[in-house]
């Protein structure tokens, strides 16, 4: 009976971090409480099956492999196979509840003196599913824990990930302002040959002023085509993010910020001492965006626009905020939802209106 009720409880346990991990996944959260409550519900939720299977079967390791994949699924937030956990679930406890009637009607029913005569002298079973009962509170308290550490250990990698990348970014931003002082200008978005058509990024010279053995591009041909297709092959650790899921492929997550009124502009090249005597100096301008989801080549002459950026920024999944560089050569994170708006006249630099970085950072 005590085994029955530790089984009901590790129910709604497992309902109550279902009922979590679902709320928290519906609303889409985007800050660190209720992150940490979708990670609790459903490690909660792993742990109470699991204890169901402890309580059921009698094998240790069978139940002790059930909670380490149970605990494990629903930290990565796979819906599918929680689904296949609950209907398992479901399935054990009514094998127990018709394991159970079935043992009461035998007991009854072909119970025999000598049968009555030892069920007296043995051990009385209550103790053991008493044992079982602290047993499953014990399992889910430890697996919170467990999930606190979890979460915490995860924050502290994306932190080190964002400062990672933010250097990452600095050396390109540094970089781009050596071009600057060496020609006396930023590089074009992108070189045109005689016909007009575009042929390479202002990515290709950053390589070679951030001491990357690189042979030098042919500006008046596609990158696509002839040497430059083979150059452009290449992946270049520089412009991709720390944990890029492209790791072996030419794409780039640093792009720039291209449109008419732009630092980096696709014909009217900038100097960065122009904008000094200006109400908005450098340090009030944007100039690039880190885009983990960029699917860019490195060496092609693409960016994105004003607005592209904007929406990258406002709806970015990092819950640290994406990573800009300013005129300056200095990296800022601008946070989620931020007001997109000032987003975009961050990035104007013909608007004289002083940045309001409330709505752009913490």
């Amino acid at each position: 009976m005590l085994r029955l009720l530790a089984i009901f409880l590790t129910m709604g346990m497992a309902l109550a971090g279902l009922a979590i991990y679902e709320l928290t996944i519906s609303i889409a959260p985007s800050n660190a409480v209720l992150q940490f409550f979708r990670m609790t519900g459903g490690i909660v939720l792993g742990a109470a099956l699991a204890t169901t299977v402890l309580l059921s079967i009698k094998v240790d390791r069978m139940a002790l492999a059930f909670a380490a994949i149970a605990a494990l699924a629903f930290a990565l937030h796979i819906k599918i196979f929680g689904m296949i956990l609950g209907i398992l679930y479901l399935w054990i406890v009514a094998a127990v509840w018709k394991q159970a009637k079935l043992r009461r009607a035998s007991m009854t029913s072909s119970i025999s003196a000598r049968q009555e005569a030892r069920i007296t002298t043995q051990k009385p079973q209550r103790s053991v599913g008493l044992r079982f009962l602290i047993l499953g509170p014990v399992v889910v308290i430890g697996s919170i824990a467990i999930g606190v550490m979890v979460y915490f250990a995860n924050q502290t990698r994306q932190v080190v990930r964002h400062q990672a990348d933010s250097a990452k970014m600095l050396r390109v931003a540094i970089a781009l302002q050596n071009y600057d002082m060496m020609m006396k200008r930023l590089p074009p978005a992108y070189w045109t040959n005689e016909n007009g058509r575009r042929t390479v990024s202002w990515r290709v010279v950053i390589p070679s002023l951030l001491d990357q053995e690189l042979k030098e591009f042919d500006k008046t041909i596609p990158w696509d085509e002839g040497r430059n297709a083979l150059l452009s092959l290449g992946s270049l650790d520089c412009f991709k993010t720390c944990d890029s899921r492209t790791e072996d492929s030419n794409f780039t997550n640093i792009v720039a910020v291209v449109d008419e009124n732009t630092l980096i502009h696709s014909s009217n090249t900038h100097r960065l001492a122009d904008f000094n005597s200006r109400k908005r100096s450098n340090s009030d301008i944007g100039m690039l965006i880190m885009y983990p989801e960029s699917k860019i080549p490195w060496a092609a002459p693409k960016d994105v626009s004003i607005h592209v950026a904007a929406y990258i920024i406002k709806n970015s999944e990092n819950p640290l905020g994406t990573i800009v560089a300013l005129g300056d050569g200095s990296v800022i994170s601008i946070k989620r939802h931020a007001d997109e708006q000032e987003i975009k006249r961050l990035f104007d630099v013909t608007d004289p209106k002083p940045i309001d970085w409330s709505k752009l950072r913490w």
